[in-house]
Parts: structure tokens; sequence; C-alpha cells
């Protein structure tokens, strides 16, 4: 069964939807960005169906000023007391929880990362956490890429090459748990030969006597070191007429005769 509630936080008055079940373990679903506790195109509200369906409760809110939600909307880095007072209204709501997993996505996942632990929350489920703000300068590009030979190049660990920025860190040990190639696998794979016959025919300099209209380039002189010019060709000599043939002699003869 699906009901509406509400909570209070900081003198504000939030909004939140209980899909109700008997089990002891709930999912606390918090919204990212500025997205109502519905989710977009409703995937939050039909996640809560589904793990209610399950057996699980599931609370989900709108944060400070997003929603139905009143108060001002500060992002997420503001979000610390909103969490903390959703799980305390989650386990008034339902008494027999014993276990509340709190789920967070984009800059949701990074308020759970930074601010769960004052909440009365047990376990997180993270995805696509936030890990990028901008900088002095208002860049808020992520340090560029390294090749898998500069990687190896440097050190052996990359944990150590991207030890300065935690957004590299997170992608290089995605790269290496998964990774499509090991370093220097490209240059150090033996190719077939099938691919070496192809590749040899793609790259083999075509002949210049191979085209009927190609001409040889000029020779340099040995004693001024320039071109000479090529020799004009020579002119085409006429073939001789072909001798009558018998049967024209007879033809003309009888013509004549």
């Amino acid at each position: 069964m699906r009901r509406l509630t509400h909570f209070q936080c900081a003198g504000e008055t939030l909004a939140a939807t209980l899909d109700e079940a008997a089990g002891t373990t709930g999912l606390l679903i918090v919204s990212g960005g500025n997205e109502i506790r519905i989710g977009a195109h409703r995937g939050m509200a039909e996640l809560g169906a589904i793990i209610a369906a399950s057996g699980h409760p599931v609370f989900r809110y709108d944060r400070r000023g997003i929603g139905d939600s009143s108060g001002e909307n500060n992002s997420f880095e503001s979000t610390a007391q909103d969490i903390c007072e959703a799980a305390a209204a989650f386990r008034r709501e339902v008494p027999q929880l014993t276990r509340i997993v709190a789920f967070g996505n984009c800059d949701a996942a990074s308020a759970l990362i930074l601010f769960h632990a004052g909440a009365p929350i047990d376990a997180l489920i993270l995805t696509n956490p936030w890990t990028i703000e901008p900088g002095a300068d208002g860049n808020d590009l992520p340090p560029p890429p390294q090749s898998d030979h500069a990687i190896s190049k440097s050190s052996k660990t990359p944990a150590n090459c991207f030890a300065c920025s935690p957004e590299a860190s997170i992608s290089v040990n995605f790269s290496v748990a998964w990774p499509r190639h090991p370093p220097n696998s490209l240059s150090r794979r033996p190719a077939s030969p099938r691919a070496s016959r192809h590749r040899w025919r793609s790259q083999k300099p075509r002949s210049r006597s191979s085209s009927p209209n190609a001409t040889t380039p000029p020779s340099p002189s040995p004693i001024t070191g320039r071109a000479q010019p090529s020799p004009p060709p020579a002119p085409a000599t006429p073939s001789p007429p072909a001798p009558p043939t018998a049967t024209a002699s007879r033809d003309r003869r009888t013509r004549h005769g």
C-alpha cells in the first residue's frame, strides 16, 4: 500500500511517500539534483513499488526547496539534516524496521557519502556519484586522461599516478578492474599473418611503371648536378603498305578484261 506523509526538518515541512511492506529491512531513496521524489519518468516511484512488492518498505522524500517540500534549495552539500530527519521519519512510520539501506544517484550518492555517518543508516547503494566541482578558475572539467603507456611508464600502480585527483583515481580503478587491453598490449601483441599481409599491401608503394602515362624523372648530370632534360621521343616509323594479294589482282584483271 502506498501513502503520503510528511516530516519536519529545520523548521520546514518535507513531503514524503511510503510504500508499505512487512519486511524489517527498508529502502530509503534520496533524490539527486533538483529531481523530485517521483524520479525521472516515474523511475523512483516504479522502483519503490517493485521493492515493496518483494516485501521491503520504501521511503521517498523531497528535500528542502524541492517538489512539495518547503524551504530553500541549497544543493546537495546542505542536505545532511534532510537525510538524517528522513531516516528518522522512516523508522517512526515503520516501527518494525531493524535496518535501513539508503540509495542515491549522482549528487544524492555524494551526499550519502558525506553525511550517512550522522544518520541512522546501516548500508548504502550508490550510483554515479558526483565527484567534480568547478575550481577557482571556473573550470569543471576532469583532468586529461593518460594513456596506458604513460601509466605503466610513470608507476607500477595506477593509484600512485592519480593520487592527486579523486575523480581520476575512480576512473583508473574502473579501468584496472575491467581492462580492455593490458598496458602496452597493442604494441606487444603479435600481428596475425593475414593482418600483416594486408598491412604490407596497403603500405606498399605503387610502381611508376605500372601506369601507361608515367614518365621517368630526369637523372642529374654528373658534372653540373642539374637535371638533364629527357631526350625527345623517337618519331614513329610508318609501316610499309601490305602487298596486294592474288585474289585482288585477279579481280582487277577480270574487271578490266
